[in-house]
């Protein structure tokens, strides 16, 4: 029965028109049957015994005038009135002789038969006499004619005769009642028999009409529910095509559509949770560069105000100089890796937005395909209305997504554009960190004189403070950039979470796992705090022998703002 459920619908209408055509022809074909019975049993009536009625009465009545006219011709005086009934006698005896044959052609049983013969032999014995009686009367002796006419012979045969052809009409007419009979009893028979088969049709024809409206609406009914399911968002809903028709087709696309929808969206869920573990990095990152910039400005007003006080010892402030310029390559070196870190933000961002864009054209063609299924139905006409019903409601999903996904990638966009301005921060960040290099580069050249450089020194420090403070505030700035990324990503997380995949509370662990980890990575590295202008105290500087040469010899050395920052 496979097959059936695996033709077109139209071939299953077409089917089941078929099949009550079938169902009528038969019903047609028994009834023309019984009715060519009836007629072919109403022919045999008439031709055998209604038809032959004819001759029968018209020898009945030829031989009831041959008796009255051989009665008229034994009374008859004159030479002409006899010559005139003689002939009229011959007359009715050709008749007679006529429908005999005809009467016996439609003889069929042995009682008619025996009849007929019957008739036959009594009219062979009334014959003679018949003309006897005439000859009698053209040779004058009338008184002899009437006289053997009156005679119990004579009128014995006569009576026979006439019993004889009552008998065979007899014979006839009940012939005729019983042939009625039997085409009455066949007329209710066949009656009965068509009664009994149309009944049938008609039960065939409701059940097969039933039969195929189920395994037309039922696909039809599940595909509703699907959609339904789909516009609450639901892509775990089980789609089952058990037939290959039109319906079973619907249902398969439609469950490439989910296949594939799921695909869409675990995608977008998968780059969502990218950017939003990169942004709480780069939020981390971002706010520990800004922490540390900060209290590098404070160490550098530090350092102004030691150089006041230990201008005698320029050697440790060139030594201190120098672990400044280390720590400086060294933010140079986080500052590109934190424009590294954005820059792959931004490639995560524009491959959001290019599923976005595939979200959208898959939407656009669903619609484009609602619309021709709702064309379709409009043209199937009142069997299409339920497929109507589907492609509006496919259609109308469709709108929805592309909505979507247009909001989507208008927020992706708006991401992509707060990443590229994070990276271009993070590059002007990195020249300013090594024009810091520089620049204490350029204090230690300067130790080597001492009545210049410590002004030089001094002025390069505060530049360098100045430096700090920028670096702090572009950290800062990072840092509420890649927070406003994570909340952007969050929101498209939150947006993506419509669709229920069956991978639910997966975005949010993934979420709290990195703010774990930027919370742990943020309690791991030490403040820069401990030695802030709010509670410095400068240790006096450990006096070294000055070398003989120009410049000046500082020695910074051997305090404990040293144990903050990283030997190399």
């Amino acid at each position: 029965m496979t097959w059936f459920y695996n033709l077109k619908i139209a071939s299953k209408l077409v089917f089941g028109f078929v099949m009550v055509a079938l169902i009528a022809c038969v019903i047609g074909v028994i009834g023309i049957t019984k009715i060519r019975q009836i007629e072919k049993a109403d022919t045999e009536m008439y031709e055998l015994n209604a038809k032959p009625m004819g001759p029968i009465l018209a020898t009945a009545v030829a031989f009831q005038r041959i008796r009255v006219n051989y009665r008229e011709i034994a009374l008859e005086q004159t030479n002409e009135g006899k010559v005139k009934f003689s002939n009229r006698i011959k007359e009715l005896q050709k008749i007679i002789d006529d429908n005999m044959p005809e009467i016996e052609k439609s003889l069929k049983s042995e009682e008619t038969k025996k009849a007929y013969a019957d008739i036959k032999a009594e009219l062979a014995k009334f014959t003679p006499h018949l003309d006897k009686i005439v000859a009698l009367a053209i040779d004058g002796k009338n008184d002899q004619a009437v006289a053997y006419m009156r005679s119990d012979s004579v009128a014995g045969i006569a009576r026979s005769v006439d019993d004889s052809i009552q008998k065979l009409a007899d014979l006839k007419i009940d012939l005729a009642r019983k042939k009625s009979d039997d085409n009455t009893a066949a007329a209710k028979a066949a009656v009965m028999t068509t009664s009994v088969i149309l009944a049938i049709g008609v039960a065939l024809a409701i059940g097969l009409g039933i039969f195929l409206s189920r395994i037309i609406s039922r696909p039809l009914q599940q595909a509703v529910s699907v959609s339904n399911e789909l516009a609450e968002g639901n892509l775990t809903v089980t789609i089952e095509a058990t037939s290959k028709d039109e319906t079973g087709q619907l249902l398969s696309a439609m469950h490439n559509m989910v296949e594939k929808l799921k695909g869409v969206v675990a995608d977008v869920k998968s780059a969502a949770d990218n950017v939003a573990a990169g942004s709480q990095e780069l939020s981390s990152s971002s706010e520990e560069m800004s922490q540390g910039a900060t209290e590098q400005a404070a160490a550098a007003e530090e350092a102004s105000s030691s150089m006041e006080q230990m201008s005698s010892n320029i050697r440790q402030n060139a030594d201190n100089a120098t672990q400044t310029e280390k720590i400086a390559l060294k933010s140079a070196s986080d500052a590109k890796q934190g424009g590294t870190a954005v820059a792959e933000t931004v490639v995560a961002m524009k491959e959001i937005a290019s599923k976005i864009s595939i979200i959208e054209e898959i939407a656009r063609q669903t619609n484009l395909l609602a619309l021709n299924a709702a064309i379709e139905a409009a043209r199937a006409g009142e069997h299409g209305k339920g497929f109507a019903v589907v492609a509006a409601e496919v259609r109308k999903l469709a709108e929805r997504s592309q909505k979507a996904a247009g909001e989507i990638s208008e927020l992706s966009a708006s991401s992509v554009q707060v990443a590229e301005e994070a990276g271009e921060m993070l590059t002007r960040i990195v020249p300013d960190i090594q024009r810091t290099a520089e620049l204490v580069q350029e204090i230690s050249a300067a130790c080597k004189e001492q009545d210049t450089g410590a002004e030089q020194i001094n002025k390069a420090i505060q530049q360098l403070d100045q430096v700090i403070q920028q670096n702090a505030s572009a950290s800062e700035e990072m840092a509420s950039t890649s927070e406003e990324l994570a909340s952007q990503a969050e929101q498209l997380q939150s947006t993506i979470a419509f669709f229920k995949t069956g991978e639910q509370g997966g975005v949010a662990r993934k979420t709290a796992a990195v703010r774990q980890f930027a919370a742990k990575k943020k309690a791991a590295i030490p403040h820069l705090g401990h030695g802030t202008s709010n509670g410095y105290h400068a240790e006096p500087a450990t006096p070294r022998k000055v070398a003989v040469g120009g410049g000046v010899d500082l020695n910074l050395d051997n305090d404990h703002l040293d144990d903050q920052f990283e030997k190399f």
